[in-house]
């Protein structure tokens, strides 16, 4: 497997691009965050140039399932936990500390700066709650096809956790805090202040590790295997032997969609590139 991720990195010939030679879709609002289908801006989300939901408040994160949408909102400090389904919202007032949420069948999936994982049903009625350590959980991602999510801690660990036996594995994957994780069929990416980037398999066998000259707090992971990370401090995005230099912003969320590695960088564009 390690030599195939060498192989995919090493095809074709290195480019090096700037982010107005992507492709690009804008919007009338400061992106805030981004998943495959959908792209929350100020109050709304939308689908493409499409919106299809709004709420009181800024919008910090998304999440779908099936023809259901799960926002995390705040304002002042407060955060509140949107669910939109069947054509009704939803709304729980939430602690602060809930960083991450999760729809699963007909499961709410949360997680929390407290180190807990927690899943309530859609009534939010607490189903389990499980504490892992006094590290923080700061990184999460889910993988519905196989009923399982892995987190990342301050700590460095990562945990895999299964939805449907409740059962969970972990390693001291990182030597220090894990800013992201993707979780794409059987495997994990993650990327720590420790300035490495690590795919695992799901049952944390170490697959390769890169090692950058920058702190690495953002990565991405493709269905085959193609990875992107923030790798030095030219603040360019590396895939591969390919570079996309994002300038002086910050970059702020990036996935892979199928080939297409979407990002998003504080800005109201988000930008598209397929490999």
């Amino acid at each position: 497997m390690k030599k195939l991720l060498l192989f995919i990195a090493s095809l074709g010939l290195a480019s090096e691009l700037n982010l107005n030679e992507l492709e690009y879709l804008e919007y009338d609002c400061y992106i805030n965050y981004i998943n495959n289908e959908f792209v929350a801006c100020g109050n709304d989300i939308y689908k493409n140039n499409d919106k299809v939901l709004s709420l009181d408040d800024n919008i910090i994160f998304i999440d779908d399932y099936d023809s259901s949408i799960l926002a995390i909102s705040s304002k002042d400090g407060l955060k509140t936990l949107n669910i939109y389904k069947d054509n009704k919202l939803l709304k729980f007032k939430i602690s602060s500390d809930i960083n991450k949420a999760f729809l699963y069948k007909d499961k709410i999936i949360l997680t929390s700066l407290g180190s807990e994982l927690i899943i309530r049903d859609l009534s939010f009625n607490l189903i389990k709650k499980v504490h892992f350590s006094n590290a923080s959980i700061n990184a999460a991602s889910i993988n519905k096809e196989k009923a399982k999510i892995a987190l990342g801690f301050e700590s460095g660990k990562i945990v895999v956790y299964d939805l449907n036996s409740n059962d969970f594995i972990s390693k001291e994957v990182h030597k220090d805090n894990i800013y992201n994780v993707d979780y794409k069929k059987d495997n994990i990416i993650s990327c720590s202040t420790d300035r490495k980037v690590i795919i695992n398999d799901d049952k944390l066998n170490e697959i390769t590790n890169i090692e950058s000259d920058n702190l690495v707090y953002n990565c991405a992971l493709s269905n085959n295997l193609n990875f992107a990370y923030s790798c030095d401090l030219e603040n360019n995005i590396c895939i591969g032997k390919d570079k996309i230099n994002i300038g002086n912003l910050y970059l702020n969320s990036i996935l892979f969609d199928k080939n297409t590695l979407k990002l998003n960088a504080y800005s109201k564009i988000l930008y598209k590139k397929d490999f």
